[in-house]
């Protein structure tokens, strides 16, 4: 009987190593749900945009000679390959396309109709899947110092411009940017679209314009400030869309805390609402020809006509 008692006692657990035992099991529960948590989260190193959009646009290309075109050439902006809060997936065209991308992620497609018959017309169509974020992802690829300089259009430089800029200085750059954007919105006059591009220095002169001399403006004014930023161009749309060429609109990014953010004074818009502003060409100087500073599109053959729907 005595020797069954010792065995059942040497058998028990003692109560200081049960608990040890109960302590390590919790411990790697405890990590292996902390692993199952990290594998399905995102990693907010890597940029994110989860909301998918697909944007389609057309033109029109009209032969008005009589005569036979060949190779008829246009080159198309499509969407900017990626920003803070735009991805481009994939790009689609009616007719084969090359696809041309700058240094700072615009990108041209580069179409040629074969045959274009006197007095006929012919239907481009391109159709863009993207993806986007309302969070902005942290800066890239581009280094902004590009962005704080003067160029044309962007006359940051200007003494008029330096003044203005100097009278909306704020303690932080986050203060300054937005007293910069809260007097263009209250001192600009939108007068409707306006197809030559008439750049900063006319719209602080003038005190008048349409979307871009409002992106403009404000660019100019925070570069004075030592701020970069950018004008960009594109549409404001929150599902999925056909772009109308009255659609087409300009507003502004500035960089703060290593993220790019909407400025948008002629819509009223500041660091809300990114996925609905869809990016086709971040405004810049040296553009390879023959796209130059051309917006929607570009060509070089003689006799043609071309109009976005």
């Amino acid at each position: 009987m005595a020797s069954v008692a010792r065995q059942r006692q040497s058998d028990a657990t003692p109560p200081r190593l049960r608990e040890l035992l109960l302590f390590t099991g919790l411990l790697l529960l405890l990590i292996g749900i902390g692993y199952w948590l990290s594998a399905r989260t995102p990693n907010s190193a890597q940029p994110n945009y989860p909301i998918p959009r697909t944007l389609r646009y057309s033109f029109t290309v009209t032969n008005t000679t009589p005569r036979l075109l060949k190779q008829t050439e246009i080159w198309i902006d499509a969407p900017v390959k990626q920003t803070a809060t735009q991805q481009t997936i994939q790009v689609a065209t009616s007719l084969p396309h090359t696809l041309i991308e700058d240094p700072i992620g615009n990108q041209i497609l580069h179409l040629a109709i074969p045959v274009l018959p006197p007095n006929s017309s012919k239907i481009l169509t391109v159709t863009a899947d993207l993806r986007l974020s309302d969070h902005p992802n942290p800066a890239f690829q581009t280094p902004v110092e590009r962005f704080t300089a003067p160029e044309p259009g962007i006359e940051s430089n200007h003494p008029l411009i330096q003044t203005r800029a100097q009278t909306l200085q704020g303690p932080d750059p986050l203060t300054t940017s937005r007293r910069i954007y809260q007097w263009v919105a209250d001192n600009m006059e939108y007068i409707g679209y306006v197809q030559e591009q008439r750049g900063a220095l006319h719209a602080l002169q003038h005190r008048k314009g349409d979307c871009t001399e409002y992106a403009d403006l404000f660019t100019a004014l925070a570069r004075a400030n030592g701020i970069p930023a950018r004008t960009l161009s594109g549409c404001v749309y929150e599902e999925n869309a056909v772009l109308k060429v009255r659609d087409y609109h300009n507003w502004a990014k500035f960089y703060h805390e290593g993220q790019w953010y909407v400025a948008d004074p002629q819509k009223r818009t500041f660091m809300s609402n990114p996925s609905a502003y869809l990016a086709l060409r971040i405004s810049t100087t040296g553009n390879p020809e023959p796209w130059g500073n051309a917006h929607q599109f570009a060509y070089v053959t003689r006799g043609i006509r071309v109009k976005m729907h």
